[in-house]
Protein backbone atom coordinates (compact mmCIF):
# COMPACT_ATOMS: atom_id res chain seq x y z
CA UNK A 1 0.00 0.00 0.00
CA UNK A 2 1.14 3.54 -0.60
CA UNK A 3 2.80 5.68 1.91
CA UNK A 4 -0.15 8.27 1.31
CA UNK A 5 -3.21 5.66 1.58
CA UNK A 6 -1.89 4.36 4.32
CA UNK A 7 -1.53 8.55 5.72
CA UNK A 8 -5.09 9.04 4.56
CA UNK A 9 -6.17 5.94 6.33
CA UNK A 10 -4.71 6.38 9.74
CA UNK A 11 -6.31 9.96 9.50
CA UNK A 12 -9.46 9.06 9.15
CA UNK A 13 -9.51 6.45 11.96
CA UNK A 14 -7.97 9.41 13.90
CA UNK A 15 -11.35 11.52 12.97
CA UNK A 16 -13.90 8.88 13.03
CA UNK A 17 -12.86 8.48 17.03
CA UNK A 18 -12.75 12.29 18.15
CA UNK A 19 -16.11 12.43 16.06
CA UNK A 20 -17.59 10.13 18.60
CA UNK A 21 -15.59 11.70 21.64
CA UNK A 22 -13.98 9.23 22.06
CA UNK A 23 -9.82 9.69 23.51
CA UNK A 24 -8.10 8.13 20.38
CA UNK A 25 -4.69 8.40 23.16
CA UNK A 26 -6.79 6.31 25.72
CA UNK A 27 -9.08 3.81 24.01
CA UNK A 28 -7.22 0.34 25.08
CA UNK A 29 -7.53 -2.00 21.97
CA UNK A 30 -6.54 -5.94 22.95
CA UNK A 31 -5.02 -8.04 20.21
CA UNK A 32 -5.55 -11.53 20.64
CA UNK A 33 -3.94 -13.69 17.67
CA UNK A 34 -4.92 -16.91 16.70
CA UNK A 35 -3.81 -20.88 17.49
CA UNK A 36 -0.62 -20.76 15.77
CA UNK A 37 0.40 -17.23 16.48
CA UNK A 38 1.50 -14.68 18.22
CA UNK A 39 1.88 -10.59 18.35
CA UNK A 40 4.03 -10.18 14.91
CA UNK A 41 0.57 -11.66 13.18
CA UNK A 42 -0.25 -7.73 14.05
CA UNK A 43 2.83 -6.19 12.70
CA UNK A 44 1.69 -5.31 9.54
CA UNK A 45 -0.73 -2.90 11.05
CA UNK A 46 -0.75 0.64 11.83
CA UNK A 47 -2.46 0.46 15.04
CA UNK A 48 -1.11 4.03 15.95
CA UNK A 49 -4.51 5.40 17.13
CA UNK A 50 -4.55 3.01 20.11
CA UNK A 51 -3.43 1.93 23.14
CA UNK A 52 -2.67 -1.67 21.92
CA UNK A 53 -1.73 -4.49 24.57
CA UNK A 54 -1.24 -7.87 22.83
CA UNK A 55 -2.80 -10.66 24.82
CA UNK A 56 -0.85 -13.65 25.77
CA UNK A 57 -3.30 -16.67 25.06
CA UNK A 58 -2.71 -19.37 27.88
CA UNK A 59 -2.49 -22.95 27.87
CA UNK A 60 -6.09 -24.06 28.38
CA UNK A 61 -6.74 -26.07 31.45
CA UNK A 62 -7.79 -29.59 30.96
CA UNK A 63 -11.46 -29.56 30.18
CA UNK A 64 -11.45 -25.32 29.73
CA UNK A 65 -14.75 -23.95 27.92
CA UNK A 66 -13.86 -21.31 25.77
CA UNK A 67 -16.54 -19.12 27.93
CA UNK A 68 -14.40 -20.17 30.65
CA UNK A 69 -11.03 -19.68 29.29
CA UNK A 70 -12.64 -15.92 28.42
CA UNK A 71 -12.97 -15.14 31.45
CA UNK A 72 -9.84 -16.02 32.86
CA UNK A 73 -8.07 -14.14 30.52
CA UNK A 74 -10.21 -11.21 31.04
CA UNK A 75 -9.24 -11.36 35.07
CA UNK A 76 -6.00 -11.20 34.74
CA UNK A 77 -5.12 -9.44 31.46
CA UNK A 78 -8.40 -6.84 30.81
CA UNK A 79 -8.77 -3.74 32.57
CA UNK A 80 -12.44 -2.61 32.46
CA UNK A 81 -12.16 0.26 34.08
CA UNK A 82 -11.19 2.50 30.96
CA UNK A 83 -12.66 2.49 27.52
CA UNK A 84 -11.45 -0.50 25.26
CA UNK A 85 -12.26 -2.63 22.20
CA UNK A 86 -11.14 -5.94 21.44
CA UNK A 87 -9.64 -7.07 17.75
CA UNK A 88 -9.22 -10.91 17.68
CA UNK A 89 -8.20 -13.20 14.74
CA UNK A 90 -9.16 -17.10 14.31
CA UNK A 91 -9.16 -18.29 17.93
CA UNK A 92 -8.31 -14.80 18.72
CA UNK A 93 -11.28 -14.02 17.51
CA UNK A 94 -13.56 -16.55 19.21
CA UNK A 95 -12.31 -15.80 22.49
CA UNK A 96 -12.95 -11.93 21.57
CA UNK A 97 -16.49 -12.80 21.19
CA UNK A 98 -16.83 -14.29 24.85
CA UNK A 99 -15.14 -11.29 26.18
CA UNK A 100 -18.11 -9.25 24.09
CA UNK A 101 -20.59 -10.38 25.56
CA UNK A 102 -18.45 -10.65 29.43
CA UNK A 103 -17.18 -7.38 29.48
CA UNK A 104 -19.13 -5.22 26.77
CA UNK A 105 -16.32 -3.75 25.22
CA UNK A 106 -16.76 -0.20 22.74
CA UNK A 107 -16.62 -2.71 19.74
CA UNK A 108 -15.03 -5.94 18.51
CA UNK A 109 -13.34 -6.46 15.47
CA UNK A 110 -12.66 -10.39 14.56
CA UNK A 111 -10.82 -11.53 11.43
CA UNK A 112 -10.58 -14.92 9.76
CA UNK A 113 -12.94 -16.47 12.55
CA UNK A 114 -16.28 -16.98 13.65
CA UNK A 115 -18.70 -15.76 15.83
CA UNK A 116 -20.84 -18.75 16.53
CA UNK A 117 -20.18 -23.12 16.94
CA UNK A 118 -22.04 -22.90 13.69
CA UNK A 119 -19.74 -21.01 11.72
CA UNK A 120 -16.75 -23.51 12.28
CA UNK A 121 -16.38 -25.92 9.30
CA UNK A 122 -18.14 -29.50 9.67
CA UNK A 123 -15.10 -30.63 10.67
CA UNK A 124 -14.26 -29.22 14.07
CA UNK A 125 -18.24 -29.87 14.93
CA UNK A 126 -17.90 -33.65 14.46
CA UNK A 127 -14.83 -33.57 16.58
CA UNK A 128 -17.63 -33.71 19.48
CA UNK A 129 -18.92 -37.16 18.08
CA UNK A 130 -15.49 -38.29 16.82
CA UNK A 131 -12.66 -37.16 18.95
CA UNK A 132 -9.74 -37.95 17.01
CA UNK A 133 -7.89 -34.52 17.91
CA UNK A 134 -7.42 -36.02 21.34
CA UNK A 135 -5.40 -39.01 19.83
CA UNK A 136 -3.03 -37.09 18.04
CA UNK A 137 -0.09 -34.97 19.91
CA UNK A 138 0.47 -31.22 19.76
CA UNK A 139 4.11 -31.89 17.98
CA UNK A 140 2.31 -34.23 15.34
CA UNK A 141 -0.49 -31.52 14.92
CA UNK A 142 2.79 -28.60 14.68
CA UNK A 143 4.06 -30.68 12.17
CA UNK A 144 1.30 -31.78 10.52
CA UNK A 145 -0.04 -28.22 10.19
CA UNK A 146 3.21 -26.88 8.85
CA UNK A 147 3.01 -29.05 5.95
CA UNK A 148 -0.34 -28.44 4.85
CA UNK A 149 -1.64 -25.43 5.72
CA UNK A 150 1.04 -22.99 3.64
CA UNK A 151 -0.01 -25.60 0.95
CA UNK A 152 -3.84 -24.90 0.30
CA UNK A 153 -4.29 -20.82 2.11
CA UNK A 154 -2.63 -18.38 0.05
CA UNK A 155 0.65 -17.19 1.41
CA UNK A 156 3.85 -15.11 -0.19
CA UNK A 157 6.72 -16.65 0.86
CA UNK A 158 7.44 -13.92 3.59
CA UNK A 159 4.04 -14.92 5.20
CA UNK A 160 4.63 -18.52 5.41
CA UNK A 161 8.39 -17.80 6.71
CA UNK A 162 6.40 -15.87 9.62
CA UNK A 163 3.40 -18.48 9.82
CA UNK A 164 6.10 -21.46 10.59
CA UNK A 165 8.41 -19.43 13.05
CA UNK A 166 4.98 -18.51 15.00
CA UNK A 167 3.59 -22.26 14.83
CA UNK A 168 7.02 -23.13 15.72
CA UNK A 169 7.39 -21.11 18.90
CA UNK A 170 3.94 -22.69 20.00
CA UNK A 171 4.07 -24.81 23.10
CA UNK A 172 2.36 -28.34 21.59
CA UNK A 173 0.04 -28.58 24.51
CA UNK A 174 -1.04 -24.96 24.03
CA UNK A 175 -1.71 -26.00 19.92
CA UNK A 176 -3.46 -29.62 20.81
CA UNK A 177 -5.62 -28.12 24.10
CA UNK A 178 -6.98 -24.86 21.74
CA UNK A 179 -8.07 -27.87 19.21
CA UNK A 180 -9.99 -29.27 22.19
CA UNK A 181 -11.49 -25.78 23.10
CA UNK A 182 -12.56 -25.28 19.10
CA UNK A 183 -14.18 -28.51 18.81
CA UNK A 184 -16.47 -28.06 21.76
CA UNK A 185 -17.27 -24.63 21.67
CA UNK A 186 -20.84 -23.85 22.70
CA UNK A 187 -21.67 -20.16 21.71
CA UNK A 188 -24.95 -20.45 19.50
CA UNK A 189 -26.03 -16.28 19.55
CA UNK A 190 -23.82 -13.70 18.76
CA UNK A 191 -23.42 -10.96 20.85
CA UNK A 192 -23.96 -7.06 19.72
CA UNK A 193 -20.92 -4.94 18.63
CA UNK A 194 -19.18 -7.23 16.83
CA UNK A 195 -17.69 -6.65 12.87
CA UNK A 196 -16.30 -9.78 11.21
CA UNK A 197 -13.82 -9.47 8.41
CA UNK A 198 -13.27 -12.97 6.72
CA UNK A 199 -10.84 -13.81 3.44
CA UNK A 200 -12.98 -15.32 0.40
CA UNK A 201 -10.09 -17.56 0.21
CA UNK A 202 -10.10 -18.68 3.60
CA UNK A 203 -8.92 -22.45 3.60
CA UNK A 204 -8.62 -22.50 7.85
CA UNK A 205 -12.15 -21.34 8.20
CA UNK A 206 -14.12 -20.96 4.88
CA UNK A 207 -16.30 -17.87 4.16
CA UNK A 208 -19.00 -20.35 3.24
CA UNK A 209 -19.89 -20.97 6.69
CA UNK A 210 -19.76 -18.26 8.10
CA UNK A 211 -21.74 -14.66 7.66
CA UNK A 212 -19.22 -12.19 7.90
CA UNK A 213 -19.58 -8.01 7.39
CA UNK A 214 -17.41 -7.49 5.32
CA UNK A 215 -15.51 -10.56 2.86
CA UNK A 216 -12.23 -9.84 1.25
CA UNK A 217 -11.87 -10.83 -2.14
CA UNK A 218 -8.84 -12.70 -2.91
CA UNK A 219 -7.23 -12.95 0.79
CA UNK A 220 -6.86 -16.21 3.07
CA UNK A 221 -6.19 -16.81 6.73
CA UNK A 222 -3.38 -14.22 7.11
CA UNK A 223 -5.60 -11.46 6.99
CA UNK A 224 -4.19 -8.96 9.22
CA UNK A 225 -1.06 -9.52 7.42
CA UNK A 226 -1.75 -9.85 3.79
CA UNK A 227 -4.09 -6.63 3.62
CA UNK A 228 -3.83 -5.02 6.76
CA UNK A 229 -5.37 -1.77 5.00
CA UNK A 230 -8.60 -3.43 5.15
CA UNK A 231 -8.58 -3.98 9.03
CA UNK A 232 -7.21 -0.73 9.48
CA UNK A 233 -10.59 0.49 7.18
CA UNK A 234 -12.94 -1.39 9.69
CA UNK A 235 -11.54 -0.43 12.73
CA UNK A 236 -11.38 3.79 11.36
CA UNK A 237 -15.13 2.63 10.94
CA UNK A 238 -15.66 1.64 14.76
CA UNK A 239 -17.99 4.68 15.65
CA UNK A 240 -20.51 4.33 12.70
CA UNK A 241 -20.90 0.33 12.70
Amino acid sequence: MSGLLRLLLHSTLLLSLAASGLDAQTTRLYLLPGTGADERLFDALDLAAFDTVHVKLPVPLRKETMATYAARIATNQIDTTRPFALLGVSLGGMVATELSEQLDPLHTVIVASAKTRHELPPGYRMGRFLPVHVLVGGRTMRWFTKQIQPSYEPMEPEQRDLFIAMLYDKDPKFLRRAVRLMVGWQRRTVPPNITHVQGQLDRTLPIAHTAPTYGVRGEGHMLTYSKPEVVEWVLSQLTTL
